[in-house]
C-alpha cells in the first residue's frame, strides 16, 4: 500500500480528483476469471466509497488512471544498450501485463496465460513450510499459517483446506479452536 507520511491517510482510500471513470479493463480481466464486478464489488475492494465516490485506488484499475509504468529491457549486465523499453498506461492491470511481457522476454501472452491456469494448486515450498512447522510445533492454526507465508485470511483458509483434501495434515477441533495437525501415520 502507498501511505502518505503527513497525517496517516491511506492514498488508496483518498476521493479521486477525478469522478468519470469507466473500467472496460477491468470488467474484462474479472470475466477471465468468472468473478462478478458490480458496484458491490467496486465498494468491497475499495474502488468506491460509502458515499460510491471513486477513490485513488479506483482510479489506478480505471481506464483513465494517468500514472504510467516504464520498463526496459537491457542487452548485457553493463546496462547500457536498450534492446526494448516501452512506457505503458491505462488501467494498471493492463499496464502491469503488458509490462511482464517485455520484462520477460522468454514468456509471451500464452505462457503467461499457462502460469496462471498452473497456478491453482498450493506452492510446494509453502506446503513444506507449513509441514516443517507442524513437524516441530506439532500443531499449527490458520494465524499461523498467515503468519508463516504472509498470506491473508482466505489463502491461508483455501491452502489448508486443500493440504487436508490431500492428506498432508488434519482437522483437530473446530471454529476458533480449529488445529491442523499431522495425519496419525506422519507423527
Amino acid at each position: 500500500m502507498l501511505f502518505k507520511d503527513t497525517d496517516g491517510d491511506k492514498f488508496e482510500d483518498l476521493r479521486s480528483l477525478i469522478q468519470e471513470l469507466t473500467f472496460v479493463v477491468a470488467q474484462s480481466e474479472f470475466k477471465k476469471y468468472d468473478i462478478e464486478f458490480t458496484d458491490i464489488q467496486m465498494k468491497t475492494l475499495g474502488l468506491t466509497n460509502i458515499k460510491n465516490i471513486y477513490t485513488n485506488l479506483g482510479l489506478l484499475l480505471s481506464d483513465q488512471c494517468m500514472h504510467t509504468i516504464k520498463a526496459a529491457v537491457f542487452s548485457g549486465l553493463e546496462k547500457t544498450t536498450f534492446k526494448d523499453r516501452r512506457e505503458f498506461s491505462g488501467s494498471i492491470l493492463k499496464q502491469l501485463e503488458n509490462a511482464f511481457v517485455i520484462s520477460l522476454p522468454n514468456l509471451n501472452e500464452q505462457s503467461i496465460q499457462d502460469m496462471n491456469k498452473s497456478n491453482k494448486g498450493i506452492p510446494k515450498p509453502n506446503v513444506k513450510t507449513l509441514l516443517d512447522y507442524l513437524d516441530s510445533n506439532g500443531r499449527l492454526k490458520r494465524k499461523d499459517a498467515e503468519k508463516l507465508l504472509h498470506i491473508g485470511q482466505t489463502s491461508a483458509g483455501k491452502m489448508l483446506a486443500e493440504m487436508v483434501k490431500a492428506n498432508k495434515i488434519q482437522i483437530s477441533g473446530s471454529g476458533r479452536n480449529t488445529l491442523y495437525i499431522l495425519p496419525d501415520d506422519n507423527r
